[in-house]
């Protein structure tokens, strides 16, 4: 038995633990981010960022969803984005629409809180 002991396949344990893991961002920060960028991005006319703003948007918002309730205040929430992102990628965004992305900002922030 004793010479079928490798040296070189015995792992090595660290004494010490390994490092924390990032902690993943706040849902409240990523929303805020995604949301700054998607209002930037649909008032500049670059309506091909707005895809990857709504991913962003749709992760966040997922973030937020802590019951049934939430997760269906989210959804409803994320329909009004896609329609907003929709209208942008055909030009068909107007004053009243734009005006609509800061009302949904507010209604995401009385509805979710500033989860800080």
């Amino acid at each position: 038995m004793a010479r079928d002991f490798d040296p070189a396949a015995v792992a090595v344990v660290s004494k010490e633990p390994p490092p924390p893991a990032a902690a993943p961002p706040d849902a409240f920060a990523r929303w805020e981010s995604a949301h700054a960028a998607f209002a930037a991005h649909a008032r500049g006319g670059e309506n091909a960022r707005l895809v990857q703003d709504y991913s962003d948007l749709r992760a966040a918002l997922e973030g937020f969803a802590a019951s049934e309730t939430d997760r269906i205040r989210a959804e409803r929430f994320l329909r009004e984005y896609e329609r907003l992102a929709e209208r942008a990628a055909t030009s068909q965004l107007v004053e009243r629409d734009l005006k609509e992305i800061d009302v949904l900002e507010t209604d995401i922030r009385a509805t979710f809180g500033e989860r800080k």
